[in-house]
Formats: C-alpha cells, sequence, structure tokens
C-alpha cells in the first residue's frame, strides 16, 4: 500500500492513492437493509410490548404514563423505520440520521437503567447498530462531496464500521470470558433443542473462554488489519449467534435476530468496501503548490 504522505515534486503537491472507493449500489443495498432489520428488529419488540430501555425511561424516569411511553416509543419507531426505508429508496443521506439517533437513544437508555446484566457496557456492546446509520450518511457524503472532503467522509465511513465492530466483538468477547449466564443458556438451550444433546455448564463455560479469545482476536484484527478471512469469520459467527437467539428460545425470538443484522451484514459491507479500494484506487491527485 502507498504511504500516506503527500509527495511534493517540481512545485506540485501530488495526494496519495489510497483514498478509499466510492461506495457501490450493492453494499449501499447491505447497509441499508441492515440499518432496515435493525430499526424493524426494534419495532417489533416495541409494539409487542417487550418492555425496551427507552420505553422504560419514559415510564420511570420521565414521568410517563405506561399508555403515554408505549405511544410515544410506538411514533418514533414507527417514523424511524419509514425514514430508513425511504432512505434506502431514494439514496438520501438525511433519511438515515433518525435511524442512528434512536439506537444510540436505546443503548444509553438501557445503560442508564441498568436493568440487565452488563447493562453498563451497552454502548460498545451495540455500538455496530448505531454506527451504521451514521457511517452509512459518511460514505454517502463521500460520493456527493468535493473530492478533498469526499476522501474525509469515506475514510470516517470505512472507521465507524471498523471501531464499532471491533467494540461489539471486544465487549462481547469479554462477556464469554466471564461466562454471561445468558450466553451460556443459548449453549445448552441449543443443544438440547437442536440435537437433544445435554451441554453440561462446565462444558459451556470452557467454550465461552475459547469464544472470547477468538472475539478479542476478531476484534484486534478489525482494527489493526480487518483481512478478508476475518470479516467472513465475523459475518459468520455474527449470524449464528443471532440465530442461536430462536434455536434456543424459538421463533419468538427473531426480533434479536434482527436486531443485530449490522453485525453479520456489517462485515460483509466493509469487506466490499476495502475490496473495491484495494482493486480501484483513487488515482492520486495533482494539486499545485505555485
Amino acid at each position: 500500500m502507498q504511504t500516506d504522505t503527500a509527495k511534493i515534486s517540481a512545485g506540485t503537491t501530488v495526494l496519495p492513492a489510497t483514498t478509499p472507493a466510492a461506495m457501490t449500489g450493492i453494499t449501499f443495498l447491505v447497509l441499508g437493509v441492515a440499518v432496515i432489520l435493525t430499526v424493524l428488529g426494534t419495532a417489533a419488540a416495541t409494539f409487542r410490548g417487550d418492555g425496551t430501555a427507552i420505553n422504560a425511561f419514559l415510564f420511570m424516569e420521565a414521568g410517563f404514563s405506561h399508555q403515554g411511553a408505549a405511544g410515544l416509543e410506538r411514533a418514533a419507531v414507527a417514523i424511524t423505520l419509514l425514514a430508513a426505508i425511504a432512505g434506502v429508496g431514494w439514496r438520501r443521506w438525511p433519511l438515515f440520521l433518525p435511524a442512528g439517533c434512536y439506537l444510540l437513544l436505546e443503548a444509553l437508555a438501557r445503560r442508564h437503567m441498568q436493568g440487565e446484566a452488563y447493562s453498563s457496557w451497552a454502548l460498545f456492546a451495540h455500538a455496530a447498530r448505531y454506527a451504521t446509520p451514521f457511517a452509512l450518511v459518511m460514505l454517502l457524503l463521500g460520493g456527493t462531496e468535493s473530492q478533498g472532503r469526499a476522501r474525509w467522509w469515506k475514510t470516517a465511513g470505512n472507521w465507524a464500521l471498523r471501531v464499532s465492530l471491533a467494540a461489539v466483538f471486544a465487549i462481547h468477547g469479554l462477556e464469554a470470558f466471564e461466562g454471561n449466564a445468558a450466553f451460556i443458556d443459548l449453549i445448552l438451550s441449543t443443544g438440547a433443542n437442536l440435537a437433544d444433546v445435554h451441554i453440561t455448564e462446565h462444558a459451556a463455560r470452557a467454550a465461552l473462554e475459547v469464544i472470547g479469545i477468538v472475539d478479542f482476536a476478531v476484534a484486534g484484527a478489525l482494527l489493526i488489519r480487518p483481512h478478508p478471512a476475518v470479516l467472513g469469520w465475523a459475518a459468520f459467527w455474527a449470524a449464528l449467534t443471532a440465530f442461536s437467539r430462536v434455536t434456543a428460545n424459538g421463533w419468538g425470538a427473531y426480533p434479536d435476530v434482527l436486531l443485530r443484522a449490522t453485525y453479520y451484514l456489517g462485515p460483509i459491507a466493509l469487506w466490499m468496501l476495502l475490496a473495491r479500494t484495494a482493486a480501484d484506487p483513487t488515482p492520486a491527485a495533482s494539486v499545485s503548490t505555485r
């Protein structure tokens, strides 16, 4: 890869040739669908009254009645979902901002309410959920701004995906290494439901320690050098663990699969972005300094 240091020759500054490539239509679609599915999962949980962190905050902290909190939350998530769908259809970056803001508020509310184990880590554990819409905004701006700003927006979008996915894997790895009871239940219930296999808690804890170490390695690789094999594994493992909610708890847990769409679609989109940059880097641009 060429150096990012600008070369100056005969009064001309040559910008580096490693500017991230523009987002393709299929990459946009993957990220857009990931955002829609995440918001759809939130909407499904909200409309069937599963009890979200925002609802708990509105009722317990903001003084809303049960009915008022539910009504406000349902209206907000419905508007957010419609905006995300319209954003994919019209490819307009402002329409993805509500999704990023709403999902960020959900993570903040979960951290504040402390209603579940490891809630204090929600901002990191849910990073890809709310960062992906913002990354999509940045990448869209990278295709419309002038050359200098476009490069900045595309680079920022790439790094938003990388850092948020790394945060998700790092926190989930930490939870696994500490033996998160919810993860143990997923392993035990999936083994019993799919293969009628009785897995001991000791075996599940041992497996989680290995899973935690692998997750740490993936998080580090995403930050340092996201090799295609790493991104492929990240997408596969995220999909597997997302669908384990259904194999463990039944089809009624489908919102949990949708909520994690950015975890398994995000690495695919990142691979597309990085592969396009490597195959067709932006030519170096010359800017006169005279």
